[in-house]
C-alpha cells in the first residue's frame, strides 16, 4: 500500500506541473504584441534627391598649333596662370629676302617682254596680225601674273605666322614646346584649365530624374571639408544615360563658386533640393503601407473588437515624401490616430506571421 501511495503521488505532481506548464505557454502564445500608434499632424516636409561625384573644372582648353614654324619664344611656363589673350608661342619669321629679290627682278624682266611684244603686234597691224604674235603676248601675260603670285607667297612666308594666344583664363598644365622646336600645324601646344569655376558631377538614379530641373538649389558637403555644408545649384542634367547594375545612372552637373579649400578631384556628396511643401499633413513614412498598387494605413477601429481585431484599414493618397516623413494628400485628416505596423521582430516574437504589404515604394 506504500508503494502504491507514493506512485499516485508523483503522478498527481506530474500532472500538476505539466498542466502548469501548458497553461503558461498557451497564454504567452496568445499575447498581443504592443500597439503603437502616431497622429497626423501639420508640418514642412522636403524632398531631396541625394548623389555623389566629383569635383571638376568648368573649363578647359587645348591649344593646338595652327600654322607651322619654328618657335622664337615661349611666353609661360607649367603651373602659371595666365589670361585670355597672352602670350603662349611667338614664332620666327621666314627669311626670304633672296626668292623674294630673284622674283621681283623676273617680274621686271617679263614686264618688259610683254612691252616688246606687244609693241611688235602693234607694228604688224597694218599687215595683218600674226596667229604667233597674239601668243606670244598671251603668253607673256600669263607668265607675268604666275611670277606675281609667287612674289606675294614669298612675301606670305616672310612674315613670321600669328602667335599662340590664352584662348580662355586658367592654369597652364601642360605645355610642351621649348624655344627652337619645329612645329608642325595641328600640334599641341598647351593645356589650360580654368581652377576658378569649380563643379560637381554627381550621378542620379534613373527614378529621381523626373524629379529634377535646372536652377535647383543643392546643398554640397565635401569629404575634405567634414561638417560644412555650401550652396550650389543644379546647372545641367544630362539626356543621356549609362547602365549600372541594370539600372540607368544620370549625371547631373552642379555649379557653385567661392568655396576656398576645394580642388579638382575632390569627392563631394550632394543633396538637390527637389520640392518643399509647408502646413502639409505628414505621417512618419513607415505607417504608411502599399500592397496591390494601394496605400493604406491602419486606423483604430470604431467597434472596437479583440486584439486580432483591433485595427481597419483605410485608404490613402499620399504626396512628397523622404526618408522618414510622408505627406497624406487625402483619405485622413489633422488630428486621426494612425496605428504603426508591427515589425518583423515583433511578429516572430509573437508569433502573428508576415503581413501583407509593407512600408516602400516610396
Amino acid at each position: 500500500m506504500k508503494k502504491v501511495f507514493v506512485g499516485t503521488a508523483v503522478a498527481a505532481i506530474l500532472i500538476c506541473v505539466g498542466g502548469y506548464l501548458l497553461v503558461n505557454r498557451t497564454s504567452h502564445s496568445s499575447a498581443s504584441p504592443e500597439i503603437q500608434t502616431v497622429q497626423v499632424e501639420k508640418g514642412s516636409i522636403v524632398m531631396k534627391v541625394s548623389g555623389s561625384g566629383t569635383v571638376r573644372p568648368v573649363e578647359e582648353a587645348t591649344i593646338k598649333a595652327s600654322e607651322s614654324g619654328k618657335v622664337l619664344r615661349v611666353g609661360g611656363i607649367e603651373g602659371e596662370r595666365v589670361k585670355q589673350g597672352d602670350l603662349l608661342i611667338e614664332y620666327e619669321s621666314v627669311d626670304k629676302s633672296s626668292e623674294i629679290r630673284q622674283e621681283e627682278l623676273t617680274l621686271q624682266k617679263m614686264q618688259i617682254q610683254l612691252e616688246e611684244a606687244q609693241q611688235a603686234l602693234k607694228d604688224q597691224a597694218v599687215d595683218g596680225v600674226s596667229d604667233t604674235l597674239k601668243n606670244n603676248v598671251r603668253k607673256l601675260q600669263i607668265d607675268l601674273e604666275l611670277s606675281q603670285v609667287r612674289l606675294n607667297n614669298y612675301l606670305e612666308l616672310a612674315d613670321a605666322p600669328d602667335p599662340v594666344l590664352a584662348t580662355i583664363n586658367g592654369e597652364i598644365t601642360e605645355l610642351n614646346p621649348v624655344q627652337g622646336d619645329q612645329l608642325t600645324a595641328g600640334a599641341t601646344i598647351a593645356k589650360l584649365v580654368n581652377y576658378d569655376l569649380l563643379e560637381v558631377a554627381v550621378e542620379v538614379d534613373e527614378l529621381d530624374i523626373p524629379k529634377l530641373k535646372t536652377g535647383m538649389k543643392t546643398e554640397l558637403t565635401f569629404d575634405a571639408l567634414p561638417n560644412q555644408t555650401y550652396e550650389g545649384e543644379v546647372y545641367k542634367i544630362s539626356n543621356q544615360g549609362k547602365a549600372d547594375n541594370g539600372v540607368s545612372i544620370y549625371e547631373v552637373t552642379i555649379r557653385f563658386v567661392g568655396i576656398e579649400g576645394i580642388r579638382s578631384g575632390m569627392s563631394a556628396q550632394a543633396s538637390i533640393l527637389a520640392n518643399e511643401k509647408k502646413d502639409a499633413l505628414l505621417l512618419p513614412i513607415e505607417a504608411v503601407e502599399e500592397s496591390g498598387g494601394m496605400k493604406k494605413v491602419t486606423v483604430p477601429s470604431k467597434n472596437g473588437g479583440s486584439a486580432s481585431d483591433i485595427g481597419q484599414v483605410v485608404e490613402v493618397r499620399t504626396g512628397l515624401y523622404n526618408e522618414t516623413h510622408i505627406e497624406i494628400a487625402d483619405g485622413l485628416q489633422e488630428g486621426d490616430i494612425v496605428i504603426l505596423p508591427a515589425t518583423e521582430a515583433e511578429k516572430k516574437s509573437f508569433g502573428t506571421g508576415p503581413m501583407s504589404g509593407g512600408p516602400g515604394g516610396f
